[in-house]
């Protein structure tokens, strides 16, 4: 069934109060998330700039005046991971190699 001109122009006219409010609503939201974008992005600038000039200085200042004592609590902490890791993967290849041995004695079994 085609429409005329006349049916199509009353239905528009219909719609149109729904349609016109259905569109400024969009818009607003649409604006409003646009402006709380700007305004987060804008922070965000004005946050980093600050940092940088306030907070970064003194951080290096005070890492720089601890450097040792950090190197010397670094190198201990170190080994202790070092250790632990290596004592971790023993304990896995072992316990890997025992499994892959107990799956061989089952297929050795089963196909024997």
């Amino acid at each position: 069934m085609k429409l005329t001109e006349e049916q199509v122009a009353q239905i528009f006219e219909e719609v149109r109060p729904s349609l016109v409010e259905s569109l400024k609503t969009e818009l607003a939201q649409s604006i409003e998330w646009q402006a709380k974008e700007s305004v987060r992005g804008i922070v965000a600038a004005e946050v980093t700039k600050w940092c940088q000039e306030n907070v970064i200085p003194d951080l290096k200042t005070r890492l720089v005046e601890s450097k040792e004592g950090i190197r010397a609590a670094v190198v201990p902490a170190t080994e202790k991971i070092a250790e632990a890791l290596g004592t971790a993967l023993a304990q896995s290849l072992a316990k890997n190699l025992e499994s892959s041995y107990k799956r061989s004695g089952i297929f050795k079994a089963m196909f024997d």
